[in-house]
């Protein structure tokens, strides 16, 4: 959901700007992948990190297991389930940004150009 936000924003801010680009022959399916490319950035510019930080997170909560639990935890490294995880996430980044780039497409250009 904060991603569809960001991305409702983003195309509230650069109307005119989309506007101008479709004025100058940049058609709806190049809107449409310009929009997807940008939800394609911000998802990577977070779930990537996001990823190696839970890695180590998890490794910091299991050397203090011991002192918190009694007992070990063994931390394991599962790289399928994390490159899974992170595709997973790529995939909702994707469905997310169909509703942001269809409204883009969308826009009347008479309006796009006098939104201010």
């Amino acid at each position: 959901m904060g991603l569809v936000n960001t991305l409702t924003m983003n195309i509230l801010e650069q109307t005119r700007e989309l506007g101008m680009l479709r004025v100058v022959a940049m058609t709806r399916q190049q809107t449409r992948r310009m929009i997807l490319a940008q939800a394609v950035m911000m998802g990577m510019l977070g779930i990537i990190p996001g990823a190696i930080v839970g890695v180590f997170v998890s490794y910091a909560i299991s050397l203090s297991a011991q002192a918190v639990l009694g007992h070990d935890i063994q931390f394991v490294f599962h790289p399928v389930l994390v490159g899974g995880a992170v595709i997973l996430g790529m995939l909702i980044v994707l469905i997310a940004s169909l509703i942001p780039a269809e409204r883009a497409a969308r826009l009347k250009l008479s309006s796009a150009l006098q939104y201010e």
